[in-house]
């Protein structure tokens, strides 16, 4: 995702300092503030088990896809409620269901679109792709209500579309603020397209509240700590770990 924050371009920095640093048998990794779980996505291909923690909601569904599958889904009710194949492992046909949906005026188009009615008539997508946003998230709660999806399937989705709006939308990075004119990114057509699970171990824990991240019990192994790096990028990034450490309780 194109978000100010992301540590994408950090991510051999941190790693070669995380290894160097803790015990060659440390296999947990808490990433306190997940974000776009691009830390837990790299670290779980590297065989860590990891528990991933933020207080958003998008985080939250983030996650769920990025580091909380190994593979995407298979999507088999949906499968046959579509009479799409049930032996094809590629999930483009999905995908494409989505990608045809009928655009709606929904929550996006009325308050994120210069179309819509919001009074501040805000500029984050064009009115189309704010439409097909609607159209698509509608369509996923619908599927998922009518029990046409399993939960990992919702997530996967909500993942997929959070990414697919971030391709388009018409900011700098960031959400506190729209650009006055639609950017060149904001005019392509939004598209649903796959995201890439990690592919490794299973065990993987998800928080959505800050303070339940204190409540997992640790095994007597050395465990790692991500916090925020600094701004300059320099090696200020803070890494505890312990032999035996249990914080079933705040000190």
């Amino acid at each position: 995702m194109n978000y100010i924050g992301r540590k994408f371009s950090l991510l051999g920095f941190l790693e070669e300092g995380i290894t160097s640093f803790v015990d060659p048998e440390a296999k947990r990794l808490f990433d306190i503030f997940a974000g776009t779980g691009t830390v837990g996505w790299h670290f779980k291909q590297r065989g860590f088990t990891v528990v991933s923690n933020d207080i958003q909601y998008y985080a939250y569904c983030l996650n769920r896809a990025f580091v909380g599958l190994n593979r995407p889904p298979a999507f088999t009710k949906l499968r046959q409620a579509l009479g799409l194949s049930l032996s094809r492992r590629s999930i483009d046909d999905i995908l494409g269901y989505f990608n045809t949906m009928t655009a709606r005026r929904g929550f996006v188009f009325r308050h994120y679109c210069p179309g819509g009615s919001s009074r501040a008539n805000r500029v984050y997508f064009s009115d189309e792709n704010g439409r097909r946003c609607d159209g698509v998230r509608q369509s996923i709660e619908t599927l998922y209500s009518d029990g046409l999806l399993k939960e990992s399937e919702y997530f996967y989705l909500l993942a997929c579309l959070i990414v697919a709006m971030d391709r388009v939308a018409n900011t700098a990075s960031v959400y506190a603020a729209y650009l006055k004119k639609l950017k060149k990114s904001a005019l392509k057509p939004f598209t649903m397209e796959p995201i890439p699970p990690p592919g490794a171990i299973d065990a993987i824990q998800f928080t959505i509240e800050t303070e339940l991240i204190w409540s997992v019990a640790c095994p007597a192994t050395f465990s790692i700590w991500i916090l925020p790096i600094t701004r300059d990028n320099t090696a200020r990034t803070i890494m505890f770990w312990r032999r035996s450490l249990n914080m079933t309780t705040r000190s």
